[in-house]
């Protein structure tokens, strides 16, 4: 068998396989899985204060620190 030969039985090949390549995976539960990703974002914003949190970890932090501080 010629070099030529195997080289276009290898193209060939290469053809068949990247045509047997099944397609994108596609999901029955892509708008229920969606839905409910959109109602958690909603929940989430629900009553969060931004500024009263960073307040928190201040005060948890400042009380940690000295702790923390001088060793074992």
């Amino acid at each position: 068998m010629g070099v030529f030969k195997r080289y276009k039985n290898a193209q060939a090949a290469q053809k068949d396989a990247e045509n047997a390549i099944p397609g994108a995976y596609q999901s029955n539960y892509t708008d229920r899985i969606n839905e409910a990703l959109d109602s958690m974002g909603a929940a989430s914003n629900a009553g969060y204060d931004v500024g009263t949190d960073s307040d928190l970890y201040r005060q948890y932090r400042a009380g940690g620190a000295g702790k923390c501080q001088g060793g074992g």
